[in-house]
């Protein structure tokens, strides 16, 4: 199975959009609201920020396109690039450590329901 990752993760190790609420989640993400934050975004290049940007363009005849996307300046010149991958194992850690506490929470609602049925 092939695994796709959002060239956000791949350069900074989040998602673009993050919000604790969906429906706050969904409204970032319907409106195109993302920022570069430090000190994550601080090495990442002009010309790949400027990639991103055009990636996420909310108004979809705006947008850059596939073809585009391998033509961008960015892409282009990226032979022998190597790609820092310490964020992702972070991004990937951060995740076990969530499903993992979502569990245990699981396993302690449930221990409290049977102690509440006896």
């Amino acid at each position: 199975m092939v695994r796709r990752r959002h060239p956000l993760i791949l350069l900074c190790g989040f998602p673009p959009f993050y919000e604790e609420e969906l429906p706050a989640l969904f409204d970032q993400i319907l409106k195109g609201r993302y920022d570069f934050p430090s000190p994550w975004w601080d090495a990442i290049s002009a010309d790949a920020k400027d990639l991103v940007r055009r990636m996420l363009t909310v108004d979809p005849k705006k947008r850059i396109t596939a073809a585009e996307v391998l033509q961008h300046k960015w892409i282009s010149s990226a032979s022998g690039v190597v790609i820092d991958t310490s964020n992702l194992k972070k991004l990937q850690a951060t995740r076990k450590l969530k499903k993992a506490g979502a569990k245990l929470m699981a396993l302690n609602r449930l221990k409290n329901m049977n102690l509440a049925a006896k």
